[in-house]
């Protein structure tokens, strides 16, 4: 009888320690799968197009191998940073710089033309953005050193600002303003000049504004495109 009895208690206290295993098992498994949920933003497809015999783009160094595309690495998973966190030296080298924080990719925009100069536009557009990932999204174009940050306006038109800080624990610090996207379909649409024989050095980075994302935006895909057209229509 006192065997028995012994028995039962072997048998429940292993049922008690797997039923406790199960749910800490079952407990890790639902926070790895939040954390991988909020981690799935990410920048699709990127790609860079010229049209016109005049221009034309490269990642070489040496200039050598040029193309009239140019399509970057997609970003698969991002989670949310501030423009205070993008290195000051994003500009160096070619090609694709992403981390899991940023998209970034630098080229050259080179022109040969019998016209001593070129005048071009640059037309970049936002194609799908879900879970209205376009509210906190963050553009910075960099041309031949300058920047320039690009959000959409708040709903009366008024420029985002660019804000320092902790964005869990503090309240933060204006450093700057956005510049507007052009429309809802146009992040920027702008005419430039080119010489003929020269290039243009350009760095595209995006992200995701911690001050503005929220759990509705897990998930979320942004796909954009830039074109450099020679046919200026605006």
């Amino acid at each position: 009888m006192e065997k028995n009895v012994a028995l039962n208690y072997i048998r429940r206290r292993k049922r008690r320690k797997r039923a406790a295993f199960v749910s800490l098992f079952s407990s890790i498994a639902i926070t790895v799968f939040i954390i991988i949920a909020f981690c799935l933003i990410y920048v699709d497809r990127f790609t860079v197009t010229t049209s016109g015999s005049d221009l034309f783009l490269t990642v070489d160094e040496t200039c050598e191998v040029i193309t009239t595309k140019l399509e970057a690495p997609p970003l698969l998973k991002a989670i949310d940073t501030q423009y205070t966190d993008i290195p000051d030296d994003i500009e160096e080298g070619l090609g694709s710089k992403n981390t899991n924080q940023y998209f970034a990719y630098s080229f050259y925009l080179g022109c040969k033309s019998e016209r001593p100069t070129v005048d071009y536009s640059i037309d970049m557009t936002l194609n799908n953005c879900s879970n209205q990932l376009e509210d906190a999204i963050r553009v910075m174009i960099i041309r031949n050193g300058e920047k320039n940050v690009y959000a959409k306006a708040y709903d009366d038109g008024a420029p985002k600002e660019i804000k320092d800080g902790d964005t869990h624990e503090s309240e933060p610090v204006v450093i700057g303003y956005t510049k507007p996207f052009y429309d809802n379909k146009h992040i920027i649409l702008r005419p430039y000049s080119i010489v003929s024989g020269e290039y243009d050095r350009y760095t595209m980075v995006m992200w995701i504004d911690g001050w503005e994302s929220d759990n509705s935006m897990k998930g979320g895909t942004v796909q954009t495109n830039v074109k450099f057209s020679t046919e200026i229509n605006f």
